[in-house]
């Protein structure tokens, strides 16, 4: 089948691309006994991790728990290891079981969170229906059929005609700006104060600061000790998470290698100094990232540098996977030295999701 080519005619114009890349695969499960029972007597047992053939950086897992009367299926999303994944993109998740005969039984279907490394939907079914069905296969195993299909955004093209490029001294004003906020971030040239980080020392503008941050604002508008000295002091920030501060008050963007080491040091300092947009990226990051073994350090967090959405997601994990969560090093420390912390959020865990 030939591929549309877009030709424009308009003097400008833009073409957003979008790909749909699919991951489908089946899970064979064997000695079904527990199907024949209402009462909930085996552990979860899990799949191996898939993952699309086309180098996306998400692999999958397929958990099944014994309710009783039902079955459930979890699908976990996690990120791999290895290599940068994509943030924010839909993703639509097929569910059937496959009968003797190949058909696709107990069709769901179902769409996942964007902003969280988990899912926070499940595959429900009964055991009388499927005992009734013809589900199973001839050796009474079952198999699990999972189609994921994710919608990635590469991007969007901007053009005008040829003429008019030629009459302008430059094609992106904002990447021009960006570029000159990023040298005057290394250059420091023309600074007027000192921020003296844990003995390591930052030079900066007090207008940049003050325009970015309604902290360094109040601190450099009244007469403060900070604003006479044209020196800062701070000791609750580690130094290399302080730098890239400064660098997105400058800049306004981080890499995702940072984002990935400091996410939670940034959190805070963005929490200290009111800087919004960081907050909410550092969040969002977080969220993105969120797995059974840091859920407790993350609600321990937005206990001291309130996040509502993160801390929404946390306790969505944790009432999700509580025996993995159980498992880690984190429930072991809370237990030792903050119990009565612990309790709240447990009380918060398996109370009625509001």
């Amino acid at each position: 089948m030939s591929r549309f080519t877009f030709q424009p005619l308009a003097d400008s114009w833009c073409q957003s691309v979008c790909e749909l890349v699919t991951t489908d695969f089946e899970w064979n499960i064997q000695q079904l006994a527990f199907l024949h029972s209402s009462e909930k007597w085996i552990y979860p047992c899990t799949s191996s991790f898939s993952s699309a053939k086309d180098n996306i950086d998400y692999v999958w897992r397929l958990d099944l728990r014994d309710e009783g009367q039902n079955i459930r299926i979890y699908l976990n999303r996690y990120t791999k290891v290895s290599g940068n994944a994509p943030t924010g993109n839909p993703v639509r998740v097929k569910f059937a079981i496959l009968g003797k005969t190949r058909q696709q039984l107990f069709k769901q279907v179902f769409v996942l969170p964007t902003t969280t490394s988990i899912s926070s939907v499940f595959y429900s079914l009964s055991k009388n229906l499927m005992r009734e069905s013809d589900c199973l296969q001839t050796d009474k195993s079952l198999i699990v059929y999972c189609k994921i299909e994710i919608l990635i955004y590469k991007g969007t093209e901007l053009g005008v005609k040829a003429a008019e490029v030629s009459d302008l001294p430059f094609s992106d004003g904002d990447q021009l700006l960006r570029t000159q906020m990023e040298q005057l971030f290394e250059s420091k040239a023309l600074n007027d104060v000192t921020l003296d980080v844990s003995g390591r020392h930052f030079q900066a503008h007090k207008s940049i600061l003050a325009s970015r941050s309604k902290v360094f604002a109040a601190m450099f508008v009244h007469e403060t000790k900070e604003k006479l000295s044209n020196h800062v002091q701070i000791d609750d920030i580690e130094p290399d998470v302080f730098q890239e501060v400064l660098r997105f008050i400058y800049t306004g963007r981080l890499s995702l290698e940072t984002m990935d080491m400091m996410a939670t040091g940034l959190l805070a300092a963005a929490d200290k100094y009111l800087l919004d947009q960081l907050k909410t990226e550092c969040e969002n990051h977080l969220i993105r990232r969120i797995s059974p073994e840091n859920c407790l350090d993350l609600l321990f967090l937005t206990d001291r540098h309130p996040a509502s959405h993160l801390k929404k997601y946390a306790l969505d994990v944790f009432r999700r996977f509580p025996t993995e969560v159980m498992r880690t090093d984190s429930w072991t420390r809370a237990k030792q030295d903050n119990a009565a912390w612990l309790c709240d959020i447990v009380q918060m865990v398996f109370s009625p999701a509001s």
